[in-house]
């Protein structure tokens, strides 16, 4: 025994300490958007259409609140490129298009973007980089 005594405290976010709640507020947020990106026939339009919504109403805010998620993405309108990913993700989930969250690095640096299945094929999404207001420096 070395006599380190190692100590752990374990806080939850906001959302977490209410998560029906939160829920419910993520789900009246977004629902406006995959009702109407559902009334669209065209997978790509689907697509093209939440995409843009993404990048014109979210803002790149590295200490943004809860910014690692979709929620901080939808409800707050502010994060960083998980948050970007993941609400890019989640969208297309619900909208029935094959969509995978992916991490890695790009010039030494952690970043998170999204694969997507679009008519048998697969495209990089990167809607933080897409972002024409919001973009952090490459």
């Amino acid at each position: 025994m070395s006599g380190i005594v190692t100590s752990v405290t374990v806080n939850f976010n906001g959302t977490a300490s209410n998560l029906q709640n939160s829920r419910q507020v993520f789900e009246n947020a977004i629902a406006p958007l995959i009702n109407y990106a559902s009334s669209l026939s065209d997978n790509a339009q689907k697509v093209k259409l939440v995409h843009d919504y993404l990048t014109n109403t979210i803002q790149y805010v590295s200490g943004s609140l809860y910014n690692q998620s979709a929620y901080s993405a939808i409800v707050n309108g502010k994060t960083v490129c998980a948050g970007y990913a993941h609400a890019f993700q989640y969208c297309m989930q619900k909208l029935g298009i094959p969509a995978a969250y992916i991490v890695g690095y790009t010039k030494g640096e952690a970043h998170a973007w999204n694969i997507l299945c679009l008519d048998g094929e697969y495209y990089g999404m990167d809607v933080t980089w897409d972002d024409p207001i919001g973009n952090p420096k490459r």
